[in-house]
């Protein structure tokens, strides 16, 4: 299982240096859901969501952020693009 962050309009995933990537394999992988969720919270990521994707499984699952994460929002997918 694989635990990324994909900015919930952009579609785009968070990668290493503050970069946001419509490749999924070039996403930072954070281990658990607990662990996006916490990078999410401490960098002040807004309107971000927790991909899950296992390999065996076939579809990914899906847990939007939007209400669980507060502050200020540190703007990313939109300005921010790696392609």
């Amino acid at each position: 299982m694989r635990a990324l962050l994909r900015d919930s309009k952009s579609g785009r995933f968070y990668a290493p240096g503050w970069q946001w990537t419509a490749r999924r394999e070039e996403a930072c992988n954070f281990g658990g859901t607990f662990q996006a969720l916490t990078f999410a919270e401490v960098n002040g990521l807004l309107g971000v969501e927790v991909v899950l994707t296992f390999e065996n499984f076939g579809s990914d699952v899906t847990i939007g952020l939007e209400t669980l994460v507060g502050g200020s929002a540190r703007t990313g997918a939109s300005d921010k693009t790696k392609q």
